[in-house]
């Protein structure tokens, strides 16, 4: 049971007593894998160097980072031994990818890692108006939001051919 805090005091939240907002949740949830066609598309060779001359990526970014990235579905690991400058303060051109990458003890202290630790918190995104909100304003029918789960997005999800800004002839 929920309450509301206003200039009367604590009230208990009528609006979630009269709604089930938890049922129209869980119905609004799309995830990836039911979005996503499995047909991909081949690209040639000269298109693909190209692309990666265009986002600026190295031969070392291809054969030790998307290469693995691509075959075991997660970053792999590396040394501790990195010396150069944190992406933010090279005075190169980065990909945009090299802005995300958690290098050890850089981000947290202890670090938190959700892929190798329990009592983590969820690494799962969601994308969407916000639920809430909508929901006391327009109702059930309202609540759509896509759910992410994975870390490192695979091909077959990126190329989802019916993304759309809306996805609300997606609803299970």
């Amino acid at each position: 049971m929920g309450a509301v805090l206003d200039r009367n005091g604590l009230r208990p939240a009528r609006c979630y007593i009269q709604h089930p907002y938890d049922e129209w949740l869980n119905e609004g949830v799309v995830t990836l894998d039911y979005l996503y066609e499995s047909k991909s598309e081949e690209v040639g060779r000269e298109r693909r160097e190209n692309l990666l001359k265009a986002f600026g990526y190295s031969y070392e970014d291809l054969t030790d980072t998307i290469l693995p990235m691509m075959e075991i579905g997660e970053e792999p690991l590396g040394s501790m031994g990195i010396d150069t400058p944190l992406t933010v303060f090279s005075k190169r051109e980065q990909p945009l990818f090299n802005y995300f990458k958690q290098l050890f003890a850089q981000v947290t202290n202890p670090p938190i890692d959700a892929i190798r630790e329990e009592g983590v918190p969820s690494t799962k995104v969601y994308l969407g108006t916000d639920c809430v909100a909508t929901a006391l304003r327009q109702g059930a029918k309202s609540i759509i939001q896509l759910e992410i789960t994975d870390k490192v997005p695979k091909c077959r999800m990126v190329k989802i051919r019916r993304w759309k800004s809306s996805f609300n002839k997606y609803r299970k």
